[in-house]
């Protein structure tokens, strides 16, 4: 006979033992928080999957980027040679570029001009296909300033800027590709030392010996290679600072100076160091 004052539980329903409370949904003994369950059809080998495309899809997107971009750097450089070797070769170009100094003020007014646009302008570099003209008009005015400047130059001297170029720039890629060094971290030093090396010049300019070309172009080309390095692991990506897929045109276009500028300190050192 059941306690007066006791409710008999109903046919079918329990309430647990006396003084207990039964934990509602989502919720605890003693408050703590359950932890949700997946849904009935959750998959978790699926799921995993589904990290691992996205994580593939993204490598992939970086490896087309950089693929692209140095095929566009590859192009640059293949441009620039011709006109170094048409300035060279051609008799009549020769005799007309090393005389008339117009077209090569003309031309590196308008590359900085293109320069300072694609740097500063998103819309010129990511816009489709202005962005591909301006980068034309970029490469066709500096190629044309290396073609005058490489015309001055010796056979040798050439011969021997190009093979050390190819080194240097062999063993920077190398180097930005294995290593595990961030040098993105280093963006700030560079600019610095840039700066430095650019008030360098500027002071040295008032004393025109061999010595002081010959350290001027040295210290160039190291500073130079280290910014192809900084460039190269930007491309990449992976580190503190990464280029976006979007800029292939501002990543060609600083990947291509850094060689050219590499060339043309390496170039004059060797024309210092003979003469």
């Amino acid at each position: 006979m059941a306690n007066q004052g006791t409710a008999e539980p109903q046919q079918g329903e329990y309430k647990g033992a006396t003084g207990y409370v039964q934990p509602q949904s989502g919720v605890g003994p003693s408050g703590y928080t359950t932890l949700p369950s997946h849904p009935a059809n959750y998959d978790e080998e699926a799921a995993q999957e589904a990290g691992y495309m996205a994580g593939f899809q993204d490598k992939a997107v970086r490896q087309g980027f950089t693929r692209k971009v140095l095929g566009i750097v590859a192009t640059q450089l293949i441009v620039t040679m011709l006109f170094s070797i048409a300035f060279y070769y051609s008799a009549p170009l020769k005799g007309f570029v090393q005389t008339q100094m117009w077209p090569f003020w003309a031309a590196w007014g308008l590359s900085l001009a293109t320069t300072l646009v694609i740097t500063c302008s998103p819309t010129a570099r990511r816009s489709y296909p202005q962005n591909v003209i301006w980068l034309s008009i970029f490469t066709l005015t500096y190629g044309f300033l290396v073609g005058v400047i490489t015309s001055f130059a010796d056979r040798e001297a050439l011969v021997s800027a190009f093979v050390i170029t190819a080194a240097v720039v062999g063993f920077v890629a190398t180097l930005a590709f294995a290593t595990d060094i961030d040098f993105t971290k280093f963006g700030g030093i560079l600019a610095i030392v840039t700066w430095a090396f650019l008030v360098g010049i500027i002071i040295a300019a008032f004393w025109h010996t061999r010595i002081v070309y010959l350290v001027i172009s040295v210290i160039g080309a190291i500073i130079f290679s280290l910014y192809l390095l900084y460039d190269l692991q930007m491309l990449m990506g992976g580190k503190t600072q990464e280029l976006s897929p979007d800029e292939y045109i501002f990543a060609s276009m600083t990947i291509y100076l850094d060689v050219i500028q590499i060339f043309l300190n390496i170039l004059q050192a060797l024309q210092a160091s003979d003469n």
